[in-house]
């Protein structure tokens, strides 16, 4: 439960109704806290988010963006948000991971079993490709992270690849048979 501090010398219930002027009261959610302060004169207003971030996520990212939008700085989960902020990089990071893990697998299984090469694994092929630079166009910043997406790509790429052909994982080279600039060049179909 979220609160609102108000200083112990100030009025409750003046407090109060400049809260729900605001829409910042919410009678079931919010509770009213008296603290002590000895160096100002004047009430002194916190309201912490309404909504608990651990609770319901989505009503506390559309509480934060409005809060945001009406610029009401002082009001947002600013620990929360950077979190967020920062775990939104990760997992376009891990998105890149992903994709090339998918695309050399299938690059593997070209190669290693040429007798069932499908249009499936082709338009795989194709669309991590296609994916990955999309995801590089809309984060160029990742571009710097390319080389060691793509060698953290291969150990999983080995055992998808492994997985889906149902055959031993020690088949495949210990480090990957293509280059990244292969990989991602769209006339590229290992022999």
């Amino acid at each position: 439960m979220t609160g609102i501090l108000i200083q112990k010398h100030q009025n409750p219930s003046l407090c109060l109704a400049i809260l729900k002027s605001m829409k910042i009261w919410r009678s079931q959610s919010s509770k009213i806290s008296l603290i002590p302060d000895s160096t100002c004169n004047t009430a002194t207003l916190m309201k912490s988010i309404a909504t608990d971030y651990e609770k319901d996520f989505h009503a506390w990212t559309l509480e934060n963006a409005e809060l945001l939008r009406q610029r009401r700085f002082a009001e947002i989960d600013v620990d929360n948000i950077v979190e967020e902020l920062e775990n939104m990089g990760r997992s376009e990071r891990h998105e890149l991971v992903n994709r090339f893990a998918v695309l050399l697998a299938h690059l593997l299984k070209w190669r290693f079993q040429p007798e069932r090469r499908s249009n499936s694994w082709r338009y795989t092929i194709e669309e991590q490709r296609r994916r990955i630079k999309r995801l590089l166009d809309e984060n160029p910043s990742l571009t710097s992270r390319l080389e060691t997406a793509f060698e953290n790509a291969y150990g999983d790429a080995i055992l998808i690849a492994a997985r889906e052909m149902d055959c031993d994982k020690n088949i495949f080279p210990t480090t990957c048979p293509f280059t990244q600039k292969q990989a991602l060049k769209s006339d590229y179909w290992p022999d």
